[in-house]
């Protein structure tokens, strides 16, 4: 019977095989050799993996800076609240230099100072900022917008909040907001559809002057609201050279004024009347602006 035939023979080859000696089975000690030299390899790689997977974990333990307060020193005429948001930081706010730097850079844009500089405490986790300021001389004008017919002073406001926040209907006379201002505008009339060019120009009392160029919009009627010593109808004839005219609030007023200082001197009711529209007219644009 062949010898794999014979389940005897097979347990007993088994058995001898158990019991062969080291000496007998040189392929035992060859096979330990080579794997020795692996483990020596991969025991340092296993060690360094572990070691980097513990320090990721304990980085990711470590808390995140974040803004606890911020300070303005060497505010004389802007508000602490002003400078916060122009800066557009915010308190519980995870905190870098990066975002500390463009803060600064923000506040020295904005036209309200001449030198801005900052420090830092660190307590834990928490970042109190200061920032130390010198305020522009120049100070600070009234917004005015010309002939944006259809709009109403908030919704104007608005607009130009989005994309700036600190405005409050003034803009300092040095630094970028004015034209900051005049693209919030523009980009106002891109939403509405509205062709045209926002203009800026300072104009003759001083104002940040604003107006839509590339639009021609006609004056059709002329109304003078609280007239008391002059019939209205009087009035609107008095000021016939505007209907037609396009329209411009700083044209109007400009045209107001000259009829009403030239008649104003004879002692003119009507003049007066136009005057006193005139005064009205300036004194709204003012309260508008914020002032």
């Amino acid at each position: 019977m062949p010898a794999s035939n014979n389940p005897m023979r097979m347990v007993g080859f088994y058995r001898r095989c158990g019991k062969l000696s080291a000496r007998s089975c040189p392929s035992i000690k060859t096979s330990r050799k080579a794997m020795a030299p692996i483990a020596a390899r991969i025991i340092p790689l296993v060690s360094g993996f572990l070691i980097i997977i513990a320090a990721m974990v304990a980085s990711a333990q470590v808390a995140v800076r974040r803004i606890a307060r911020i300070e303005i020193e060497g505010l004389q005429r802007v508000s602490a609240d002003e400078v916060i948001t122009t800066s557009g930081l915010k308190t519980g706010a995870p905190f870098s230099i990066t975002s500390l730097d463009t803060a600064a850079q923000k506040l020295v844009d904005s036209g309200l100072f001449t030198k801005v500089g900052y420090r830092t405490t660190t307590k834990g986790n928490l970042v109190t900022i200061v920032f130390q300021v010198v305020e522009s001389k120049g100070g600070s004008s009234p917004v005015v917008y010309d002939n944006f017919v259809g709009f109403t002073n908030d919704e104007l406001t608005a607009a130009i909040r989005r994309d700036v926040p600190e405005f409050n209907g003034t803009a300092p006379n040095a630094g970028t907001m004015t034209d900051r201002i005049r693209q919030a505008l523009q980009n106002l009339l891109k939403e509405r559809q509205i062709e045209g060019t926002v203009e800026y120009s300072p104009s003759q009392i001083g104002e940040h002057l604003y107006t839509i160029a590339g639009v021609r919009t006609r004056i059709c009627k002329l109304t003078f609201p609280g007239a008391t010593n002059v019939p209205e109808e009087k009035l609107v004839i008095r000021s016939r050279q505007l209907l037609e005219d396009v329209y411009s609030a700083e044209g109007s007023d400009r045209v107001l004024g000259v009829h009403s200082l030239s008649d104003l001197s004879r002692g003119r009711p009507m003049a007066r009347e136009i005057r006193r529209a005139h005064r009205q007219s300036f004194e709204r644009r003012r309260l508008q602006a914020g002032r």
